[in-house]
């Protein structure tokens, strides 16, 4: 079906009233870039009209009801005196009927209607049209729970926040009025520019779980990534809010992806309605760890560098995540920065796209290899050790130090891969470098090794720390007293389980 205007942003009067003397408003910077933008996006001019709204008042009009027909989509902007407004909800309900009528309100499962919350309101206050249709949020929830707006009149990070929503909602309008031009038996919308990035592609839809407030600035500029270079993120849509619904709708998600990326934040999160009573965050962990069990599909769980929980039920699943196999079963368990995940996740991809691996050539080697792992900060402190180590016939290779991010990744993995023991040297690394380094030890089984590993230890060097003591107090497996100095002594028990094991 042919529509003369490509979309009808509705919205309330009250919130297009300038903050400053210089400012046209919201509603009027919000129109003229998303205009703009989905323009370019899809090389060209598109139609994208509201009521100007000169009598300073919200009211219906029947002239713009009588476009709706002709309009393909309808942007909601949600606000508080939206909600409130009889009239503004009465354009949505007007836009719902007239999309039934024609093609349907739907289009491959995607909502004709899109919601712009500018403002939070509560959930049950959203009309029932809009059920399932894609949300955008333009504000951020501050430490003290209270939403701070994306505006392009305060600069800075509000004002790039407003840039990439606006993006977003481009994209996905884009995507949408693309498919309205296609009929059935066409082939699928192509993204212009990306449907050479891989060839065939073997990953074409990857699950980017729905998160908590803390990390949806992350999970945005993650799934923008993705969506340049032309993958199909999932869930495409909110989440149900009842736990049985919400279940299903995860499964279905899943089914249709070949990998599945979690973001775990400080925030508990919201918790669907249900006798579970677990967040959203967990429960889509726990479903996705039963589907890779099942399917073999591979995960990435990740915890931003330095995560401190407030919450006592967010600081047990962060514990569990860290301790049981169970619960990230199938997963890289990552703790770093944002551009350590991009990393891991490309990597990852491109392990999918290119399975198979080159025949390894019969290591000739009689050396057994040790990976020592330490921080930059103990490489001159290792060397007694390594020196020791070298005397007894092992091959002992430390981490790169210098390079980007995706090359030290390989790095780790394939001396992961290849070695016959590995040893984490904990020095002036602190706690939670120790914890990182011990995690990566739990990704082995998915780095396709070809033989199994000898054993590892926990070299514990100076400075003395509570938690090193207690490693010892409480004489944990595979520990090596090494704080009052370097001893081939305190090495015997070590390598003798190399030497039986081999």
């Amino acid at each position: 079906m042919h529509f003369e205007k490509h979309a009808f942003i509705s919205y309330a009067h009250i919130d297009n009233l300038p903050i400053r003397e210089d400012d046209e408003g919201w509603i009027s910077n919000f129109h003229m870039s998303l205009e703009s933008l989905v323009s370019m996006k899809l090389g060209e001019n598109v139609k994208i009209w509201r009521d100007n709204k000169l009598k300073g008042m919200d009211i219906f009009s029947d002239e713009i009801v009588q476009q709706f027909p002709k309009t393909a989509l309808l942007i909601s902007v949600i606000t508080p005196r939206y909600i409130n407004s009889e009239w503004c909800t009465k354009e949505i309900k007007e836009f719902y009927h007239c999309a039934t009528k024609n093609i349907g309100v739907r289009v491959k499962n995607k909502s004709r209607i899109l919601k712009v919350v500018k403002t939070p309101v509560a959930l049950d206050k959203i009309p029932p049209e809009m059920e399932g249709s894609l949300g955008y949020e333009f504000f951020k929830m501050d430490e003290n729970g209270r939403p701070k707006e994306f505006n392009r009149v305060f600069g800075g990070e509000a004002e790039q926040a407003y840039l990439n929503r606006v993006d977003d909602l481009a994209y996905d309008i884009q995507e949408l009025l693309q498919l309205l031009n296609k009929s059935e038996a066409e082939q699928p919308v192509q993204v212009p520019g990306m449907d050479t990035f891989f060839a065939p592609r073997k990953v074409s839809s990857i699950y980017v779980a729905q998160t908590s407030y803390d990390l949806s600035a992350e999970r945005d500029m993650l799934i923008r990534e993705l969506r340049d270079h032309g993958y199909t993120i999932l869930p495409d849509k909110p989440l149900p809010i009842i736990e049985e619904s919400f279940k299903q709708e995860v499964a279905h998600y899943l089914q249709q992806c070949q990998l599945a990326i979690h973001l775990v934040g400080k925030a508990y999160g919201g918790i669907p309605d249900g006798p579970s009573q677990q967040s959203s965050t967990m429960l889509q962990n726990e479903m996705a760890a039963g589907h890779s069990k099942a399917s073999g599909m591979p995960r990435i769980i990740w915890l931003p560098q330095g995560l401190q929980c407030q919450d006592e039920r967010q600081q047990q699943f962060v514990a569990t995540l860290n301790e049981s196999e169970e619960v990230h079963y199938g997963a890289d368990l990552l703790e770093g920065s944002l551009e350590d995940l991009k990393a891991v996740m490309h990597d990852k991809i491109q392990q999918l796209e290119n399975p198979g691996r080159k025949e390894e050539l019969p290591d000739l080697e009689t050396e057994k290899k040790i990976y020592l792992i330490c921080d930059a900060r103990d490489r001159e402190q290792t060397l007694p050790l390594r020196k020791y180590l070298i005397s007894q016939h092992f091959e002992v290779t430390i981490p790169l130090f210098e390079g980007d991010a995706a090359t030290i990744r390989l790095d780790q993995e394939e001396n992961l891969r290849n070695c016959d023991a590995v040893i984490i040297y904990y020095g002036k690394g602190d706690e939670y470098w120790k914890r990182s380094k011990a995690n990566e030890l739990k990704k082995l089984n998915s780095l396709q090794r070809t033989k199994p590993l000898l054993t590892h230890g926990i070299y514990l060097a100076e400075p003395s720390t509570i938690d090193k003591i207690e490693l010892v107090t409480l004489d944990m497996p595979n520990v090596i007293n090494g704080m009052q100095g370097f001893s081939p002594d305190i090495m015997n028990d070590f390598i003798k389980k190399m030497l039986l094991q081999a």
